[in-house]
């Protein structure tokens, strides 16, 4: 019986030890982070908005069917078609102003996938910093503990000395001394860890109650890249090619602002059922018909519209200020790039004297 209970006992507390000790590698942190960050799912829908958004401008040329009925009684002269059925219908027929608009959707739905890569790189960067600096927390934390034991038993030493005679009292002050130095230190990065422990827990969806890291899964610095190479990364950044498609969507949509003051052409039809039994609508016109129709096409000439011409203006205003945008976001991500290069060189080469 008592075997039995030990047994239980020593497989409960490694059940409780397996519990709070969570180890998590570096390629585990990214996929989790990725398949739970918040950020990437709005920018999911945002995405989906997007190409809703296109297929409404391009679906403009197919026809709009519409079913209706206008059956109701009617006294006195008919105000109204007697129409107990109708089908209306309505397309673009030429329209260059809908013909930019759909490249300006064109043009958005690579930018939203460029903003979708970017919350995915921010998100991996996070994640990436977050563990970095956990491991780091982590194995400076293991030292302040083995510097506390340390501490702790010079300060025995110390007291056993005094004891004797050997030291004297002050040197008891000063191991008290060194003792809470370290403990304080110890303290305030056990805090910074626990902060750290969370946000990355946040970040992965993984409980912080025991999570560690597995500091041989974290990948090695960086090999130095050219400066035309840098460059070029600059410019492939999702960031970077988001504004930038944007800006272009932005023109196209200017365009399409100035081509609203052109003619367009549209294609409609229409078919009515009349019934002449509720409204006596024969007794008022010389002649009935029960089947109803007009089918061609409608032209619209745009002659004055000062509003319009404000919007078109406002547009390209935008469209400029959207270009401005991206070649500077591409400069301050090229100083960035090279700003990070420093610092991995700097990292490297400290790497290789710590080795």
């Amino acid at each position: 019986m008592n075997s039995r209970l030990l047994s239980l006992a020593v497989v409960l507390s490694l059940v409780a030890s397996a519990a709070e000790c969570q180890p998590l590698t570096f390629q585990e942190a990214i996929t989790k982070a990725l398949l739970s960050a918040k950020a990437i799912r709005i920018s999911h829908a945002e995405d989906l908005r997007v190409h809703r958004a296109y297929f409404e401008a391009r679906d403009a040329y197919i026809p709009q069917v519409q079913l209706g009925s206008g059956a109701a009684y009617t006294f006195g002269f008919p105000i109204g078609e007697p129409s107990v059925f109708k089908i209306t219908s309505q397309s673009l027929l030429w329209n260059p102003a809908q013909k930019e608009y759909i490249k300006a959707a064109g043009y958005e739905i690579q930018a939203s996938d460029a903003s979708l890569d970017e919350k995915r790189q921010e998100v991996i960067l996070e994640t990436a910093i977050t563990y970095a600096d956990l491991d780091r927390h982590l194995q400076a934390l293991s030292l302040l503990k083995r510097e506390e034991d340390a501490a702790n038993r010079a300060l025995d030493i110390v007291a056993q000395r005094i004891s004797a005679g050997i030291e004297p009292p002050v040197e008891q002050t000063r191991a008290k001394l060194i003792a809470a130095r370290v403990r304080i230190k110890r303290s305030q990065v056990e805090g910074d860890t626990d902060l750290l422990r969370l946000r990355l827990a946040q970040l992965t969806g993984v409980p912080a109650a025991g999570l560690e890291t597995v500091a041989g899964t974290m990948p090695k610095v960086p090999a130095p890249i050219d400066h035309e190479d840098l460059l070029k990364m600059a410019d492939a950044t999702p960031s970077v090619q988001a504004l930038k498609k944007d800006s272009i969507a932005k023109d196209h949509t200017a365009s399409a602002e100035w081509k609203q003051l052109r003619p367009a052409v549209n294609l409609v039809g229409q078919y009515a059922l009349f019934s002449n039994a509720i409204n006596n609508y024969s007794a008022y016109y010389k002649s009935f018909q029960k089947n109803n129709g007009a089918f061609g096409v409608e032209i619209k000439v745009p002659f004055l519209n000062l509003s319009q011409r404000a919007k078109a203006a406002g547009a390209e205003a935008d469209a400029v200020k959207a270009t401005a945008l991206a070649d500077e976001t591409q400069d301050q991500v090229a100083s960035e790039i090279v700003r990070l290069q420093k610092a991995c060189d700097q990292l490297s080469q400290a790497q290789e004297i710590a080795e």
